[in-house]
C-alpha cells in the first residue's frame, strides 16, 4: 500500500520582525499541536517510513516534535524546493523518492499543499497549521509515475483542533 501524506509545518511565531521567514520557529501552539498530530498518525498506524521535508525552521521543528510523538523513526529528507513550493515542485520531489519508501510524508507550506490536495481531491479544505491529508498512491508501482492531474483518493483530513485533547 502506497500513501502519501501532506502536511503543513505547525503554527510559528511571527514575534520577531526581524527574522527572516526562513528562520521563524514554532509558537507554544505550533509546539503543542505537532506531537498531538504524530501521536494520532501513530494511532492511524499510517506507517510513515519516509519524511520530504522543506528546510525551513518552522517544518524542521514540527517534524522533530512530530517524530518524538510518533514514536518510529523515519527518515528525513530536506528539500529546499518544498520551501514556497508550487503543487509543480511537490510533485516533482516526490517523482524522486525510491520506490522501498511506502509512506511519504511531505512536511511543507501553504499556498502549494493546500493547493496540490485540493487538485488531487478535487475539494477545497481549509490546510491549517499541522493539517494532514492522506491520499492514496496505490496505483503506482514507482513514484516516478507520479502525476499532478490525476485525482486521487483522499483517505483522511485531519488538524489538531479536530483531535480531542490528551
Amino acid at each position: 500500500m502506497r500513501r502519501i501524506l501532506l502536511m503543513r509545518h505547525a503554527k510559528s511565531s511571527w514575534k520577531e520582525s526581524a527574522v527572516a521567514d526562513l528562520e521563524r520557529p514554532l509558537n507554544r501552539r505550533g509546539r503543542e499541536s505537532a506531537p498531538r498530530m504524530g501521536k494520532w498518525m501513530r494511532e492511524q498506524q499510517l506507517a510513515v517510513d519516509y519524511c520530504l521535508c522543506s528546510p525551513s525552521v518552522r517544518t524542521q521543528e514540527t517534524f522533530r516534535l512530530w517524530q518524538e510523538a510518533y514514536e518510529t523513526p523515519v527518515e528525513l529528507r530536506l528539500v529546499s524546493d518544498l520551501y514556497c513550493g508550487s503543487p509543480d515542485d511537490i510533485v516533482n520531489v516526490l517523482q524522486t523518492v525510491q520506490d522501498r519508501y511506502h509512506t511519504v510524508l511531505v512536511l511543507a507550506h501553504n499556498p502549494g499543499l493546500e493547493m496540490l490536495a485540493e487538485r488531487w481531491s478535487g475539494e477545497w479544505r481549509k490546510f491549517r497549521t499541522a493539517a494532514v491529508a492522506v491520499f492514496s498512491a496505490d496505483d503506482l508501482e514507482h513514484w516516478a509515475d507520479l502525476k499532478l492531474n490525476k485525482n486521487r483518493p483522499l483517505l483522511e483530513f485531519q488538524f489538531p483542533k479536530g483531535l480531542e485533547e490528551d
